[in-house]
């Protein structure tokens, strides 16, 4: 979710943790939950 108002919901991929292909700032999204890569710890 974005961490400045307005709230709004947005899905991401990240990958060896970094978002992929995605524009904005890693700050400017805060997520809301996970789900852990398949055999992840």
């Amino acid at each position: 979710m974005r961490a400045r108002l307005p709230f709004g919901a947005h899905a991401w991929v990240e990958a060896e943790g970094r978002m992929v292909e995605e524009r904005a700032d890693p700050s400017y999204f805060r997520p809301l939950f996970s789900v852990p890569a398949e055999g992840a710890t």
